[in-house]
């Protein structure tokens, strides 16, 4: 039986260095396009729960306020019978 030895797989090709460079920017450019995407989801949902805050808040203040004219209103209806 002969004796069989392989120093090196030959069909197993080594990219060269030009190739994994392109490769090494091709991530590199889809890892900031993911940032970015992401960057911008956190900003826009950071943006939307603040006008919404500003917005509640405002709601409550004119509630608050619209009780208080009907309260004075009332007063003055019970001060004009009196």
């Amino acid at each position: 039986m002969a004796n069989l030895s392989v120093k090196r797989f030959s069909w197993v090709t080594n990219p060269t260095v030009w190739q994994s460079n392109q490769a090494w920017r091709a991530r590199q450019q889809q890892l900031r396009g993911d940032f970015e995407s992401a960057s911008s989801a956190a900003s826009s949902a950071f943006a939307s729960a603040s006008l919404n805050q500003v917005t509640g808040l405002g709601s409550i203040a004119a509630q608050i306020a619209n009780k208080r004219m009907q309260q004075q209103a009332i007063q003055r209806q019970l001060n004009l019978l009196a």
